[in-house]
């Protein structure tokens, strides 16, 4: 979302206007270029009316589009990069290509790199070869793609990323850490789409760092990178790159609002800085942003990867956005994994961030994902008062008895777990404590499984049963899924799907007739 309806104020934004304000600009009588094309080229330049100057040069031919997008400067690709533009994939640049790197040329990259004794110790037990002395088989390409080099080179990304939230990413910029990314995701883009997904979460952590950072990134050579992947087939490189894209502008004070780490903006209405609602997803136990909100599995045919970034805003009348949390959860690892309160005040901190709790608010959840909002909901009246809806998808309010019954099955099991167990004292405080909040959040209700799940063997069972899945004083309905597939429609005709489109309807329907606040685009 951009700042008003102009995108900035030239003049005012001098953080920024020094670094970007310098792109080549036509000539307004030497060139036949239309006088809009002229103005939208200009206006994109200086950040001001994205959505008009967009709209304008993307009516142009191949050839004119080819033209004014050598006359953009960096702000104006990221802008069309924020917005996903169909100009991004004219202006990316075709000659990007896969480098060849060897493993002791990343090597001697990396060890430039000075950080803190966790990547220092890191760095060491990476440095250790998996091929013995006597393999002389054993090549450098050899070497970059065996697994458990892989899952060293995994464990490295991990603690980059974890110091891009403690203010490393200055430092980490000055050090080259941009160029050795850009290096590793080269070489592991066609093989390995996990590697370069965490890097471009790296990304959007560095680029959120402030404008230093920011235009480090833009102004380096993943920039044609990054707008080739707006279009790439995989939905997590999309929507991360897309990330990357909208905390740039954050960092020169474009935006007001930030995706911290974990959180994803599906969806938002084109140019719209004032949506009516955010609608939040938030999954359960063992889900994922990018794995809970996938359609139904059908060997048959194609299915999306994403069902509300696809079909909500087709079928959906109105001005919205759509933002999925990704947290990590586990059965076991004990008290390794953060708890209930610890996660909900670091996902709260995240949306507050991302400007959730600005206007009316429809939390989505799936099983444990109820428990969170319930949580967050409590630490934070502020967000409450505008909470117009919460549905709960199989959330277990009252447990499972599935988890009593495999507790000590489970190795060290975690407190996630331990909520789930019916009784569990936790859960019993937490469901008592929302029931008491006021205001009461207008409009909830549950969606229960009707299909039991197999547990092992032929054993199945239903994990969350109805009585546990229904929050008193609101309305059920029974899908016929099993536990994990309450939140994946196998279609746009799915009894699943239509209670959510309804449910937006409702929470839109009464966002219109209660606020006060005027949500024109």
């Amino acid at each position: 979302m951009f700042k008003g309806s102009t995108v900035i104020d030239v003049g005012v934004k001098s953080a920024f206007s020094a670094l970007f304000l310098g792109g080549r600009l036509v000539n307004r009588n030497g060139d036949g270029q239309d006088r809009k094309v002229i103005k939208a080229i200009e206006d994109l330049n200086n950040g001001q009316n994205a959505k008009n100057a967009v709209a304008v040069l993307e009516r142009l031919s191949s050839d004119q589009k080819a033209e004014s997008i050598k006359q953009l400067n960096a702000l104006a690709l990221c802008i069309l990069g924020a917005s996903e533009s169909s100009l991004c994939q004219v202006a990316s640049d075709s000659r990007a290509h896969r480098i060849e790197i060897a493993r002791p040329q990343l090597m001697e990259r990396l060890e430039t790199i000075s950080l803190d004794n966790d990547w220092n110790k890191a760095l060491l037990w990476y440095s250790v070869d998996a091929c013995g002395e006597e393999d002389l088989a054993c090549s450098n390409e050899t070497l970059l793609n065996r697994p458990r080099n892989i899952q060293k080179l995994m464990r490295l990304l991990r603690i980059l990323s974890s110091k891009t939230e403690l203010n490393y990413s200055s430092s980490m910029v000055d050090q080259g850490v941009l160029d050795v990314l850009y290096e590793v995701f080269q070489h592991y883009r066609q093989s390995n789409l996990a590697i370069c997904a965490y890097i471009l979460k790296i990304l959007a952590n560095i680029v959120m760092d402030g404008a230093y950072c920011a235009d480090a990134v833009v102004h380096s050579q993943w920039m044609a990178t990054l707008l080739e992947l707006l279009s790439h087939k995989n939905e997590e490189i999309q929507i991360t790159t897309k990330k990357i894209f909208l905390n740039v502008l954050y960092s020169l004070q474009v935006k007001e609002t930030s995706l911290g780490p974990d959180l994803y903006e599906l969806y938002c209405t084109p140019y719209c800085s004032k949506p009516e609602v955010d609608i939040v997803l938030l999954h359960g136990m063992r889900g994922g942003a990018f794995r809970s909100w996938r359609q139904k599995d059908n060997p048959s045919e194609e299915t999306v990867k994403c069902w509300p970034k696809a079909w909500l805003p087709r079928d959906v009348k109105g001005h919205f956005r759509i933002v999925a949390v990704d947290y990590p959860s586990a059965l076991y690892g004990g008290d390794l994994m953060e708890n209930l309160h610890a996660r909900a005040s670091r996902v709260y901190d995240l949306l507050k961030r991302a400007g959730i709790g600005d206007r009316s608010v429809v939390f989505i959840c799936h099983s444990m994902g109820g428990l969170l909002a319930k949580q967050i909901l409590i630490n934070s009246p502020s967000l409450r008062e505008n909470t117009v809806g919460i549905l709960f998808m199989a959330t277990p309010h009252y447990g499972t008895p599935v988890a009593k019954d495999y507790l000590f099955e489970v190795f060290r099991p975690t407190t996630d777990f331990k909520m789930l167990i019916e009784g569990n004292e936790a859960n019993k405080k937490l469901h008592a404590d929302f029931l008491e909040q006021e205001p009461r959040v207008p409009l909830m209700l549950n969606v229960s499984e009707s299909v039991e799940s197999p547990l092992f063997g032929k054993v199945k069972s239903m994990l969350v049963p109805s009585l546990s899945s229904s929050f008193p004083g609101c309305g059920l309905y029974h899908v016929p899924e099993m536990h994990h597939n309450v939140c994946k429609p196998a279609d746009v005709n799915a009894l699943s799907y239509k209670i959510v489109l309804k449910f937006i309807e409702d929470v839109l329907h009464y966002t219109r007739t209660h606020s006060k606040v005027n949500h024109s685009c």
